[in-house]
Formats: C-alpha cells, sequence, structure tokens
C-alpha cells in the first residue's frame, strides 16, 4: 500500500501530508486526492440520497479514526 500511494504521489494523483508528533511519534497520515480523473469517479461511486437530499461528508473529530466494531467471523 505504500509504495502505490508513493508512486500516486510521484505522478501527481495525490498529495500525502506526514504529521509528526515527535522525533519518532507520528499521528496519521493526511493523503489527498488531487486527480480530476479520481475524483470524478469517486463522485460516480457515490449513492443519491432520496428526493435532491445531498449527501455531506465530515471529517472525524480531530482527524483520529473512529473505533469500528470487530468483525463477526
Amino acid at each position: 500500500m505504500r509504495n502505490a500511494i508513493r508512486e500516486a504521489a510521484k505522478l501527481g494523483l495525490l498529495t500525502v501530508e506526514e504529521r509528526q508528533i515527535t522525533g519518532w511519534r507520528h499521528d496519521t497520515n493526511i493523503v489527498r486526492l488531487i486527480s480530476p480523473e479520481w475524483l470524478s469517479w469517486l463522485r460516480l461511486t457515490r449513492k443519491q440520497k432520496p428526493e435532491g437530499e445531498t449527501m455531506t461528508v465530515m471529517p472525524s473529530e480531530g482527524g483520529k479514526v473512529q473505533k469500528r466494531e470487530p468483525h463477526a467471523y
């Protein structure tokens, strides 16, 4: 995954913001898509809400990943 992100950044398809906290600790990286082709493709995959309501994507609080329930296997 890291190699794919690194190559996509070299090609100018996305940007990666590395957030260093201290000398050896890092917060999660922020990956932003900047490719018009990728952004338009993602727009096609979004589900439409009924009666023209818009879909709002909100970032998680403080940029932290929200906890998920464990998968039932």
